[in-house]
Protein backbone atom coordinates (compact mmCIF):
# COMPACT_ATOMS: atom_id res chain seq x y z
CA UNK A 1 0.00 0.00 0.00
CA UNK A 2 1.36 3.44 -0.95
CA UNK A 3 0.93 5.70 2.09
CA UNK A 4 0.56 9.49 2.33
CA UNK A 5 0.67 11.42 5.59
CA UNK A 6 -1.75 14.17 6.62
CA UNK A 7 0.27 16.80 4.68
CA UNK A 8 0.20 14.65 1.49
CA UNK A 9 3.87 13.72 1.80
CA UNK A 10 4.63 10.32 0.28
CA UNK A 11 5.82 7.86 2.92
CA UNK A 12 6.44 5.13 0.34
CA UNK A 13 5.06 1.66 -0.14
CA UNK A 14 4.42 -0.06 3.20
CA UNK A 15 2.62 -3.18 4.31
CA UNK A 16 -0.85 -2.59 5.71
CA UNK A 17 0.34 -3.73 9.14
CA UNK A 18 3.18 -1.19 9.19
CA UNK A 19 0.92 1.60 7.91
CA UNK A 20 -1.71 0.86 10.59
CA UNK A 21 0.95 0.82 13.29
CA UNK A 22 2.33 4.16 12.09
CA UNK A 23 -1.17 5.69 12.07
CA UNK A 24 -1.88 4.45 15.60
CA UNK A 25 1.42 5.88 16.86
CA UNK A 26 0.38 9.27 15.46
CA UNK A 27 -3.11 8.97 16.98
CA UNK A 28 -4.78 9.01 13.56
CA UNK A 29 -6.55 6.62 11.21
CA UNK A 30 -5.46 4.85 8.02
CA UNK A 31 -7.95 5.57 5.23
CA UNK A 32 -7.91 3.84 1.85
CA UNK A 33 -8.50 6.61 -0.69
CA UNK A 34 -7.48 4.84 -3.89
CA UNK A 35 -8.47 1.16 -3.80
CA UNK A 36 -8.18 0.71 -7.59
CA UNK A 37 -4.61 2.03 -7.83
CA UNK A 38 -1.66 -0.33 -8.09
CA UNK A 39 -0.54 -0.46 -5.26
CA UNK A 40 -3.63 0.82 -3.37
CA UNK A 41 -3.39 4.35 -1.97
CA UNK A 42 -3.89 5.00 1.73
CA UNK A 43 -3.74 8.21 3.73
CA UNK A 44 -2.96 8.73 7.41
CA UNK A 45 -5.38 11.35 8.74
CA UNK A 46 -8.27 11.91 11.14
CA UNK A 47 -11.38 10.08 9.89
CA UNK A 48 -13.71 12.86 11.10
CA UNK A 49 -11.82 15.38 8.98
CA UNK A 50 -12.01 13.02 5.99
CA UNK A 51 -15.80 12.71 6.37
CA UNK A 52 -16.17 16.48 6.70
CA UNK A 53 -14.19 17.10 3.48
CA UNK A 54 -16.16 14.41 1.59
CA UNK A 55 -19.52 15.90 2.71
CA UNK A 56 -18.35 19.39 1.78
CA UNK A 57 -17.38 18.22 -1.71
CA UNK A 58 -20.73 16.42 -2.11
CA UNK A 59 -22.72 19.52 -1.09
CA UNK A 60 -20.76 21.65 -3.56
CA UNK A 61 -21.52 19.17 -6.34
CA UNK A 62 -25.23 19.08 -5.47
CA UNK A 63 -25.43 22.89 -5.33
CA UNK A 64 -24.08 23.13 -8.88
CA UNK A 65 -26.52 20.59 -10.33
CA UNK A 66 -29.52 21.82 -12.26
CA UNK A 67 -32.90 20.24 -11.58
CA UNK A 68 -35.08 19.41 -14.56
Amino acid sequence: MRVLDSENKNLGVLSIKDALEMAQNLGMDLIEVGPNANPPLGKIMDFGKYQYEANKKLKKTKAGAKHT
